[in-house]
This record gives C-alpha cells, sequence and structure tokens, in this order.
C-alpha cells in the first residue's frame, strides 16, 4: 500500500506535490514564491485557526516542540523572562500553544517573516501582549533563550547560514519539519501544496541527510533527534520523512 501511495505522488508531482530543479535560481523561475497573491492568501486563512488552537494541542508535531522547549525552561527561573526568536513562525501559533502548555514562565515571543507575511498580520495579533513581528532581525539585536525554526529552513535561499545565524542568537536551537534525504547531495524542487498552484508554489531544499549533518556539526550539537511522519516528500518516487533536532551552539552567544 505505501508503495502505491508512493507511486501516485510520484506521478502527480508536476501539479501537486515536490519536482526537482537544477538549481534555486531554476526553481524560483520556476514558481510563483513566497510573496505571491495566491500564497498570500492561503495564509490569510490560517488566522481564523488561531481561536481554535485548543483542537490542534494532539498534534504530535506541535507536541514534540513544546515538550523540547519545557526542557530547556529547566534552568531559567520561573521569574525571568523567556525570550523566544520564531523564525518562520508565522502568524504566532506556537506563542499561543506554548503559553497553554507552559504557565511557568513568561515569554516574549518574536516572530521572524517575510515583509508580505507580515504585512497581513491582524491588529488583533499585533496587540497581543509579548508577541511581536519583525521582518528583520540585526545581528545586534537581543539575544534569546531558544530559537524555534519549524519547517522553515529548507525555504530559503541560504539554509545554512540562517541556521548558523540562529546558532548565534540563542542558546538552543530547535529544527522541526526538516526534510532529510539519502540523497548524496542537496536537491532543490518546486513545492506546490494545492493542485495547479491554487494555493501557491514556491523554491524548497531537500537536504542530504549525510551532507546537513556534516554542515550542522561544525556549529551546532545535536542533542537529540526525532522523526516527524506525518510530513513527508516524494522526490521521482522516492520517500523522504521529515525530521527533528535539537541543536546546542558550539560557540558562545554574539553579544
Amino acid at each position: 500500500m505505501r508503495r502505491i501511495k508512493i507511486f501516485i505522488r510520484g506521478l502527480l508531482a508536476p501539479v501537486l506535490g515536490f519536482s526537482l530543479r537544477k538549481d534555486w535560481t531554476t526553481a524560483k523561475a520556476d514558481s510563483a514564491g513566497y510573496e505571491s497573491s495566491s500564497t498570500l492568501k492561503d495564509l490569510a486563512l490560517r488566522v481564523r485557526e488561531i481561536q481554535f488552537l485548543n483542537s490542534r494541542n494532539h498534534d504530535p508535531r506541535i507536541e514534540i516542540v513544546l515538550t523540547t522547549i519545557k526542557n530547556q525552561l529547566a534552568t531559567i527561573p520561573e521569574n525571568q523572562v523567556v525570550k523566544i526568536l520564531d523564525v518562520g513562525g508565522s502568524f504566532g501559533e506556537y506563542f499561543f500553544y506554548t503559553k497553554q502548555a507552559i504557565n511557568t514562565h513568561t515569554f516574549e515571543w518574536t516572530v521572524l517573516e517575510t515583509e508580505g507575511h507580515c504585512s497581513i498580520v491582524p491588529a488583533s495579533l499585533r496587540s497581543e501582549d509579548g508577541l511581536n513581528f519583525v521582518s528583520r532581525l540585526e545581528k545586534n539585536d537581543s539575544q534569546f533563550n531558544v530559537a524555534l525554526l519549524s519547517s522553515v529552513i529548507q525555504y530559503v535561499e541560504e539554509p545554512y547560514a540562517l541556521l548558523e545565524f540562529a546558532c548565534s542568537k540563542a542558546d538552543s536551537v530547535i529544527l522541526n519539519r526538516l526534510p532529510l534525504s539519502s540523497f548524496d547531495t542537496d536537491k532543490v524542487a518546486v513545492q506546490r501544496p494545492g493542485l495547479f498552484n491554487s494555493k501557491g508554489s514556491y523554491p524548497v531544499h531537500i537536504f542530504s541527510e549525510k551532507y546537513f549533518l556534516s554542515r550542522v556539526n561544525s556549529f551546532g550539537e545535536i542533542t537529540s533527534r526525532w522523526m516527524v511522519p506525518q510530513d513527508s516528500a516524494v522526490i521521482r518516487f522516492k520517500y523522504v520523512e521529515n525530521q527533528g533536532m535539537l541543536l546546542k551552539p558550539l560557540h558562545p552567544r554574539t553579544v
């Protein structure tokens, strides 16, 4: 049955799913991009989901992140505000999940998103105490206790630079929903989450697990890993399951 599903997903790749491209430039040219009207329209619909967050807390993809964040708070006094950098954090959903699950600390939560995404954040979220949205983070900006990158570094042109930057800004870095494959080298694809670009299309990296780990080991120690079987890709009829990991930066944070 699994082979049949993989075969079907492989056939649908040109109109729904992932199709390989030569490089990032080609994939970018062949896709609508993250700032396209169809992508932003689809994202805007997700604002409505925030009022129903309680019904989604059973999602294991969310629970593993909440558990990992909670473990990082063990050495932080309860009277100390915890600073979280949520890279590609959309409308700050994890801020609300975390507040529901963890009542021992208060949070200063910074969502780093694209300018287009920030432009559609409603005033009700911008006025939420402890939640901030920015489209740029300077090197001399605040330092953070935890950096969260859930389903994000594969969608930027320079993923390793972004990950290394996150490691320079936080004591712990949580990666989640990360596509790691058995390919010898990293691949680039166009992702279509809806049929015929109905939900937009954009370039995405499919990482070689071997190469990814070799790069990460130069600036962060992997202290735990987990699988994310709910998220997967099929690349040329090859199944790629997403993963997650906790990194401890090898070098002290910049001041």
